[in-house]
């Protein structure tokens, strides 16, 4: 549960700060600040698709994205290129029951898993309870056993939270990046201050 968190955190906040500052050329920490209604949401909710109206209302009247770039690609992000629950959660439940059980890897079953997660990650719902399904796609694409899915149940809402919230941030960040790049985010609506 703790490197889902830090791997998620690392992901939402350093990651994405470096596209922000350095692709769309704004201040990560007040970008941040302004998408934090929608991150809490989407950690609360455990949902991307149920945190669509924040992330959208957010965009535009906060960022200063344009609405038609954020109408379209803020829908498109929970569906498309969800890594907190289609990437990171999957990967780490093969590693740590390759781990557990002691089967050798070579770089083929790495880069097999890593081909399998891009896949997930272009189609999956934003919906709670995705990370799963991915996790026994993956699994079940790997020939490993789909039961030692149903072991990790118990931490799955615990650390959907910091999927989900991974998530929502980089559908807001890849909103921000398309605005940025095709002159349709207003600088000064970021640039104000909102209460």
């Amino acid at each position: 549960v703790v490197l889902i968190y830090v791997l998620c955190f690392l992901h939402a906040y350093a990651f994405n700060a470096i596209l922000i500052r350095f692709v769309a050329k704004l201040s990560p920490l007040r970008f941040f600040r302004k998408i934090f209604q929608a991150q809490a949401t989407a950690f609360t909710t455990q949902s991307s698709v149920g945190t669509l109206p924040v992330t959208i209302d957010s965009l535009v009247k906060r960022v200063g994205v344009d609405e038609e770039v954020a109408n379209f690609t803020a829908p498109l992000g929970t569906t498309i290129g969800m890594p907190g629950c289609t990437c990171i959660w999957p990967v780490l439940l093969a590693i740590f029951y390759k781990n557990a059980v002691g089967l050798a890897w070579g770089v083929q079953d790495y880069l097999l898993l890593f081909v399998l997660t891009l896949i997930l990650a272009l189609g999956s719902a934003g919906i709670p309870g995705i990370g799963v399904v991915s996790a026994v796609a993956v699994f079940s694409a790997m020939n490993l056993p789909i039961a030692a899915v149903v072991l990790m149940m118990p931490i799955n809402s615990i650390s959907d939270m910091a999927r989900t919230m991974n998530n929502v941030t980089c559908c807001n960040v890849s909103a921000t990046l398309v605005a940025s790049q095709t002159g349709l985010l207003n600088r000064e609506i970021f640039e104000a201050d909102h209460k």
